[in-house]
């Protein structure tokens, strides 16, 4: 009994410690906690990093609506300029009155990306930057060079400081503005190795206006350019994400990583975001051949181009994160006698415990994918040439596998149509469904929903498969059980390593800690709940962040792309969870352990 309790409470802290940190992981460090917010000027500024210095930044830069033209644009951008003059920087100003025809231009050359032939009238030009009557659209680009003795290797670091029409652009993307504003003060004075470019663009909202005017008007910086570094924001909250980078990236985040107290990224959404036609304003610079990274928040998105997108809204830990990362990034770039970036591969990279960022390059994660597999294949051989498990068992469990993953999300899919439907004719669930009209405040209620229902349909349809076959409780079938729910993460890992090797981590780990504790079974069975417990814990580690991104980037209409994951995880954990609980049986019936 004591031993049944023991294993029960280390399966529940394996569980517990998985989900929290996990969690813990998608979450920005903390903000100090009772802050005075009352503005301060520089003199009263910390020597370190202030937040409260960024945070009247902030206040003061979008207190209104500040898009392309506006006033707000010119007070936004005067007071920018106030502050590098009194810290003593120099800057430049790139100004441009746009003719419609010239935006149209600039913007058919973003377009051209994607072989995209659309023209955006005139009428939707101006629409988009509340012209108005207006013929031209003013465009003032900010740049502030600061020079490093006998080099001309540059790191360039850019944010915008146009907000669109809706609202006044707290988050996009004034809180990067006044992050470089803390990353300069940071450098001021100091001996640094490179030169670095703080490029401050006008016209991001309309269409990467002032990132391209850059890029053409400065072939200058296009052979001296060892990084660009771009600030941006699609909500107002959440862990700071750098969720883009070049290829051959081992450097870059190695680098990364190494400057930056809270690093958060993976190497699986920055491979997915390069197939999408989501665009910042480093979009031109990586089709002209720089390399680059790109960092923002995903949380709270239903602010992003609204007014609630204020100084009040946002999150200060978010604001803190990006605080220390930009400050991090700027003084380690600048500062590093020797800077290696460049890499003849990407890396695999994912979080694990909070501030703690994993890097694998990527030749290594194909070998440990490889390695599950045939590590998968040789025991189960094994197995079956020992006569301790049933083929049919195995499949059994293999196709139920994937059976649950294809339910789950086809009927996910059927579901959302179902009530997209009824919501556009009738006017239902607008508090749970995101649409042209309503944000569905409670979206992430209805994804809960999604997740109760189908977790309980997996695990009445593993039950119903073992009563149907009338299996007895034998280690031998649960030998089958665990492999059976490996198979289908060791074959996605080899497919993996072939065609999509950064998301390779998120199989050849839970496979490895799976066949690990069957190992463990057979050579030292009174370990066995701890190394269960551990390879539960892992899966969790792995795949919370995983998940909680996922639905923090594609939203509750993608819920039937990210319910098999779910479910995927929950097929895994069960797995190992069956395997022990059943050996446990066995001991309990008197039999001896199977290869005992």
């Amino acid at each position: 009994m004591i031993k049944k309790l023991l294993q029960i409470t280390l399966i529940l802290v394996s569980i517990f410690l998985g989900i929290f940190l996990g969690y813990q992981q998608v979450m920005p460090p903390k903000a100090p906690r009772n802050l005075d917010e009352s503005p301060i000027t520089l003199d009263e500024a910390d020597d370190k990093p202030d937040l409260r210095l960024m945070l009247t930044h902030i206040r003061e830069m979008a207190a209104e609506v500040h898009s392309v033209g506006s006033p707000g644009i010119h007070r936004t951008q005067k007071y920018l300029k106030n502050q590098l003059e009194e810290m003593g920087y120099d800057y430049t100003v790139d100004s441009y009155n746009l003719s419609i025809e010239e935006v149209q231009e600039l913007l058919m050359v973003w377009r051209s990306y994607y072989g995209e032939p659309y023209l955006s009238s005139e009428e939707e030009i101006r629409e988009l930057a509340g012209l108005g009557e207006h013929d031209l659209m003013e465009l003032n680009n900010i740049l502030v060079h600061v020079d490093a003795p006998n080099t001309d290797e540059t790191i360039i670091f850019m944010a915008h400081t146009d907000s669109v029409i809706q609202g006044p652009g707290a988050f996009d993307d004034i809180v990067s503005v006044a992050a470089l504003l803390e990353g300069l003060r940071a450098v001021k004075g100091k001996e640094i190795a490179r030169d670095l470019l703080f490029l401050f663009t006008d016209g991001e909202e309309q269409g990467l206006l002032g990132s391209a005017k850059f890029i053409s008007d400065h072939p200058e910086y296009q052979h001296c350019t060892r990084l660009v570094v771009n600030l941006e924001a699609r909500g107002n909250a959440g862990v700071l994400i750098l969720f883009e980078t070049t290829d051959n990236n081992l450097e870059l985040i190695k680098n990364y990583r190494q400057a930056v107290s809270y690093p958060y990224s993976m190497s699986i959404a920055t491979s997915i975001y390069k197939t999408m036609q989501n665009d910042t304003d480093l979009t031109h610079f990586i089709h002209a051949g720089y390399p680059g990274i790109n960092f923002a928040v995903i949380d709270n998105p239903h602010v992003y181009h609204t007014e609630l997108d204020n100084y009040e809204t946002f999150s200060r830990d978010s604001a803190f994160h990006y605080l220390t990362t930009t400050t991090g990034l700027v003084t380690h770039l600048a500062l590093k006698p020797e800077l290696s970036l460049e890499a003849e591969q990407d890396s695999v990279h994912f979080p694990f415990f909070p501030g703690k960022l994993a890097v694998i390059p990527e030749s290594y994660s194909n070998v440990f994918c490889h390695i599950a597999l045939a590590l998968t294949l040789m025991l189960l051989l094994y197995f079956l040439l020992k006569k301790r498990v049933a083929l049919s068992d195995f499949f059994l469990t293999f196709g139920a596998q994937i059976l649950a993953l294809i339910l789950s999300g086809g009927l996910t899919w059927v579901l959302l149509e179902i009530m997209y439907t009824l919501h556009y004719s009738y006017d239902l669930f607008s508090e749970v469904l995101i649409s042209e009209n309503h944000y569905g405040m409670h979206s992430n209620v209805l994804f809960v929903i999604f997740i109760i229902i189908f977790s309980t349909c997996t695990a009445l349809l593993f039950r119903l498969i073992r009563r149907r076959k009338n299996i007895q409780s034998t280690a031998e079938h649960y030998f089958a059980y665990l492999i059976g729910t490996i198979m289908f993460p060791a074959i996605l890992g080899e497919i993996c390593a072939w065609f999509f090797p950064a998301g390779g981590y998120l199989f050849f780990l839970p496979v490895l800690t799976s066949l690990a504790v069957i190992i463990i079974y057979i050579l030292f069975p009174p370990l066995t709940p701890i190394f269960t417990s551990l390879s539960v814990f892992v899966t969790l580690l792995l795949y919370i962040p995983l998940i909680y991104v996922l639905n923090a980037a594609l939203l509750i209409y993608n819920a039937y792309i990210i319910l098999p994951v779910v479910i995927f995880t929950l097929t895994l954990i069960g797995g190992n969870i069956e395997f022990l609980v059943n050996i446990s049986k066995v001991e309990e019936n008197g039999e001896k352990p199977a290869f005992n």
